[in-house]
Protein backbone atom coordinates (compact mmCIF):
# COMPACT_ATOMS: atom_id res chain seq x y z
CA UNK A 1 0.00 0.00 0.00
CA UNK A 2 1.27 3.09 -0.91
CA UNK A 3 -0.30 5.71 1.99
CA UNK A 4 0.95 8.73 -0.19
CA UNK A 5 -1.06 8.35 -3.33
CA UNK A 6 -3.50 5.56 -2.86
CA UNK A 7 -6.54 7.46 -1.24
CA UNK A 8 -7.83 7.27 2.18
CA UNK A 9 -10.90 4.55 3.28
CA UNK A 10 -12.93 4.61 5.91
CA UNK A 11 -15.72 3.28 7.17
CA UNK A 12 -18.18 4.33 9.92
CA UNK A 13 -19.11 2.20 12.66
CA UNK A 14 -22.69 1.00 13.81
CA UNK A 15 -24.59 3.45 16.20
CA UNK A 16 -24.68 1.45 18.96
CA UNK A 17 -20.73 1.78 19.01
CA UNK A 18 -20.87 5.32 19.14
CA UNK A 19 -23.36 5.11 21.64
CA UNK A 20 -21.40 2.66 23.61
CA UNK A 21 -18.38 5.17 23.62
CA UNK A 22 -20.25 8.11 24.23
CA UNK A 23 -22.04 6.01 27.65
CA UNK A 24 -18.70 5.36 28.70
CA UNK A 25 -17.17 8.80 28.18
CA UNK A 26 -20.06 9.83 30.39
CA UNK A 27 -19.14 6.97 33.27
CA UNK A 28 -15.66 8.95 32.91
CA UNK A 29 -16.94 12.48 33.41
CA UNK A 30 -18.61 11.30 36.49
CA UNK A 31 -15.86 9.19 38.42
CA UNK A 32 -13.20 12.22 37.80
CA UNK A 33 -15.18 14.75 38.97
CA UNK A 34 -14.93 12.77 42.59
CA UNK A 35 -11.11 13.22 41.87
CA UNK A 36 -11.66 17.57 41.59
CA UNK A 37 -11.39 17.63 37.95
CA UNK A 38 -13.53 19.77 36.06
CA UNK A 39 -14.31 19.67 32.13
CA UNK A 40 -13.76 22.86 30.15
CA UNK A 41 -15.66 22.75 26.83
CA UNK A 42 -13.52 24.50 24.13
CA UNK A 43 -15.00 28.42 23.61
CA UNK A 44 -12.93 28.40 20.08
CA UNK A 45 -15.43 26.31 17.38
CA UNK A 46 -12.28 26.07 15.10
CA UNK A 47 -10.13 24.75 17.82
CA UNK A 48 -12.40 22.51 19.57
CA UNK A 49 -9.77 21.19 22.27
CA UNK A 50 -11.57 20.04 25.24
CA UNK A 51 -10.01 19.34 29.05
CA UNK A 52 -10.31 18.83 32.74
CA UNK A 53 -8.42 20.46 34.72
CA UNK A 54 -7.81 20.05 38.31
CA UNK A 55 -6.08 22.61 40.37
CA UNK A 56 -3.30 21.92 42.91
CA UNK A 57 -4.06 20.40 46.01
CA UNK A 58 -4.02 22.63 48.95
CA UNK A 59 -0.91 21.26 50.61
CA UNK A 60 1.34 21.47 47.61
CA UNK A 61 4.68 23.17 47.30
CA UNK A 62 4.79 26.10 45.13
CA UNK A 63 6.95 24.86 42.83
CA UNK A 64 4.91 21.74 41.55
CA UNK A 65 4.44 22.21 37.69
CA UNK A 66 0.94 21.40 36.42
CA UNK A 67 0.72 18.05 34.97
CA UNK A 68 -0.72 18.23 31.27
CA UNK A 69 -2.05 14.52 29.63
CA UNK A 70 -2.15 14.37 26.49
CA UNK A 71 -3.90 10.77 25.61
CA UNK A 72 -3.57 8.67 22.84
CA UNK A 73 -6.32 7.09 20.06
CA UNK A 74 -9.29 5.79 21.92
CA UNK A 75 -9.58 8.11 24.76
CA UNK A 76 -8.99 9.38 27.58
CA UNK A 77 -11.30 7.28 29.52
CA UNK A 78 -8.79 4.19 28.96
CA UNK A 79 -6.63 5.59 31.44
CA UNK A 80 -8.77 6.29 34.26
CA UNK A 81 -6.72 3.82 36.58
CA UNK A 82 -3.88 5.90 35.68
CA UNK A 83 -5.55 9.11 36.20
CA UNK A 84 -6.64 8.03 39.58
CA UNK A 85 -3.21 7.24 40.38
CA UNK A 86 -1.78 10.21 39.25
CA UNK A 87 -4.67 12.52 40.99
CA UNK A 88 -4.22 10.83 44.23
CA UNK A 89 -0.22 11.19 44.22
CA UNK A 90 0.29 14.55 42.92
CA UNK A 91 -0.16 17.55 44.32
CA UNK A 92 0.41 19.81 41.81
CA UNK A 93 -2.58 20.80 39.01
CA UNK A 94 -3.08 18.34 36.39
CA UNK A 95 -4.50 19.08 33.08
CA UNK A 96 -6.24 16.40 30.89
CA UNK A 97 -6.56 17.40 27.14
CA UNK A 98 -9.38 15.66 25.85
CA UNK A 99 -8.97 14.87 21.84
CA UNK A 100 -12.53 13.98 20.54
CA UNK A 101 -11.08 13.11 17.07
CA UNK A 102 -9.00 10.24 18.34
CA UNK A 103 -11.78 9.24 21.23
CA UNK A 104 -14.20 6.82 19.09
CA UNK A 105 -16.55 9.47 19.28
CA UNK A 106 -18.66 11.41 16.63
CA UNK A 107 -16.91 14.63 15.39
CA UNK A 108 -17.08 16.72 12.32
CA UNK A 109 -14.09 18.74 12.43
CA UNK A 110 -10.05 18.03 12.88
CA UNK A 111 -8.02 20.87 13.93
CA UNK A 112 -4.83 20.98 12.90
CA UNK A 113 -1.64 20.07 14.80
CA UNK A 114 -0.53 23.94 15.05
CA UNK A 115 -3.88 24.63 16.58
CA UNK A 116 -3.99 22.12 18.81
CA UNK A 117 -1.12 23.39 20.09
CA UNK A 118 -1.95 27.01 20.49
CA UNK A 119 -4.85 26.03 22.68
CA UNK A 120 -2.80 23.80 24.78
CA UNK A 121 -0.58 27.16 25.40
CA UNK A 122 -4.06 29.36 26.18
CA UNK A 123 -4.70 26.52 28.63
CA UNK A 124 -1.62 26.58 30.53
CA UNK A 125 -1.95 30.37 30.38
CA UNK A 126 -5.23 30.54 31.27
CA UNK A 127 -5.30 28.28 34.56
CA UNK A 128 -1.38 28.54 35.17
CA UNK A 129 0.53 31.41 34.40
CA UNK A 130 2.19 33.22 31.18
CA UNK A 131 5.50 31.48 30.53
CA UNK A 132 4.80 28.46 33.07
CA UNK A 133 6.65 25.52 32.73
CA UNK A 134 4.69 22.19 32.60
CA UNK A 135 5.50 18.22 32.53
CA UNK A 136 4.27 16.62 29.49
CA UNK A 137 3.29 13.49 29.31
CA UNK A 138 1.56 11.45 25.96
CA UNK A 139 0.72 8.52 24.83
CA UNK A 140 0.26 7.55 20.99
CA UNK A 141 -1.77 10.45 18.96
CA UNK A 142 -0.12 12.54 22.46
CA UNK A 143 3.46 11.74 21.89
CA UNK A 144 2.54 12.50 18.12
CA UNK A 145 1.07 16.44 19.22
CA UNK A 146 3.72 17.23 22.01
CA UNK A 147 6.65 16.17 19.59
CA UNK A 148 5.78 19.04 17.17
Amino acid sequence: MRFNIEPLRFRHKPLVFYTITHGVQYWFNSIIEKKGFQYHRSSNRKKKLSYYYRPAKKNAPDYNAPLVLVHGVGGVSFYTPLIEDIANNYAGPIILIDLHFVSLRITDEIPSITDQLECICEILDKHCSKNAKATFVGHSYGTLLLSS
